[in-house]
């Protein structure tokens, strides 16, 4: 893709300059004259949090480089995390266009970014670097090719806007993605694919997202042919909390959950979850709860309180 550029090499080793005010604020009218705020995340890596940053510098290449290298350094509050994993180098360069386009190249460490952590860095970037005058959006390149999203489409420009957050409330950004659902069979013995549209706003895990959806239930789906699977949890089922730890999907769900689908058997009810799971990269196995407290067993399956990993022999091709 060919434009007009202009080159603005960003020098990393600088030493930080400015001055952090590690007291945040709500919104950016509070802001006096030289303020920005620079974007970090909460402990629990599930919302950003702005704090008032003070620029020496003016010149819109100047303040590309210094707020860069205020977002990444340790943030003055204990409480809050800098959004950009150690593990993940920093844009090697960047591309100001004309037309207001700042233009991010990484290398192939931009891939350790998952999921939640992932939008979080992007709306992070976004969101500081876009109130600069002059930088109406951002685009991400890694190893020279444009940024794609779950379907293999460009991501394209982003601007502030386009990451919706309340006061400290959990980041929104919306996007389209195809995530895998295992529903049960008609028979109710065997699980078949569902590969499923949702928009993720990022409000919570993709991890929730899954077992939301499945919740949900077939009756959400388009164009899903008729007869072809069926819900495996029960509809009453409510979702207390999803949490993810070394691998681990640890899902707390309300007594709801044992009240049984008749017709579908135990092991396709408790796989349904297990499988759709562990169809993201960030699970290898699930540890279910009912309210917070393990069961022994799940009717007729035994050792409910242990780990799940994958069960390939109930799918059907």
């Amino acid at each position: 893709m060919k434009r007009v550029l202009t080159a603005i090499l960003l020098l990393l080793a600088l030493v930080l300059g400015g001055c952090m005010d590690s007291t945040p604020v709500t919104t950016p009218d509070e802001l006096k004259e030289g303020d920005y705020l620079v974007y970090y995340t909460n402990g629990e890596e599930t919302m950003l949090i702005p704090t008032t940053y003070h620029a020496e510098n003016t010149e819109v290449n100047a303040l590309i480089r210094e707020l860069t290298r205020a977002m990444n350094t340790v943030p003055p509050n204990g409480a809050y995390k800098k959004v950009r994993p150690e593990d993940m180098n920093l844009f090697v360069r960047s591309l100001l266009t004309r037309s207001g386009t700042l233009i991010l190249y990484y290398d192939e460490t931009y891939y350790n970014l998952k999921d939640t952590t992932e939008v979080l860095y992007r709306a992070a970037v976004t969101k500081t670097l876009c109130q600069i005058d002059g930088v109406e959006g951002i685009e991400i390149y890694v190893q020279d090719e444009p940024l794609t999203d779950e379907n293999g489409s460009p991501v394209g420009t982003m601007v502030a806007d386009d990451f919706l957050d309340n006061t400290f409330g959990e980041l929104s950004f919306n996007q389209t993605m195809v995530i895998s659902l295992y529903f049960a069979t008609p028979d109710g013995n065997g699980l078949r694919e569902v590969p499923v549209n949702v928009v993720y706003d990022g409000s919570f895990s993709m991890e929730r997202l899954v077992v939301e959806q499945l919740i949900k239930g077939t009756g959400q789906i388009t164009g899903l042919k008729e007869g072809l699977v069926q819900d495996a949890i029960p509809p009453e089922t409510v979702v207390n909390k999803v949490t993810l730890r070394d691998g681990v999907c640890y899902v707390d769900l309300n007594e709801a959950f044992l009240n049984k689908i008749p017709e579908i058997s135990d092991q396709v009810t408790i796989y349904s979850v297990v499988d759709s799971l562990t169809s993201l990269d960030t699970v290898l196995g699930v540890q279910f709860l009912i309210e917070g407290q393990t069961r022994d067993s799940y009717f007729g399956i035994k050792g409910f309180d242990s780990v799940f990993e994958r069960n390939e022999e109930l799918i059907l091709r």
